[in-house]
């Protein structure tokens, strides 16, 4: 994420197309998307400065959301943010 707009996508590693995109309205922060399970859903999970989101693999779709600021958006695993912010008691299905 930047100040300019940004976004996170999915592309075929087959063709390169782009199989969907979503816009991603943050301030400036650097992170490594990654791929997690959670019940059986893989996400693609997205650190930001003060929030975490899941998008469905699939689609794109937001299906999971962190929106704290005591939560560190640089922890090593960002499944771990989601852990934590569930161990706060931060309500983080949508």
């Amino acid at each position: 994420d930047h100040e300019g707009d940004s976004f996170v996508g999915c592309l075929d590693k087959r063709t390169g197309e782009e199989l969907w995109r979503r816009e991603r309205i943050e301030p400036t922060s650097w992170s490594t998307p990654i791929i997690v399970d959670h019940a059986g859903r893989p996400q693609v999970v997205v650190s930001a400065t003060s929030r975490v989101r899941g998008y469905d693999l699939a689609d794109g779709r937001l299906i999971r959301l962190v929106d704290s600021d005591d939560l560190p958006a640089d922890v090593p695993s960002l499944a771990e943010a989601f852990e934590a912010a569930e161990g706060m008691g931060v309500n983080i299905e949508v």
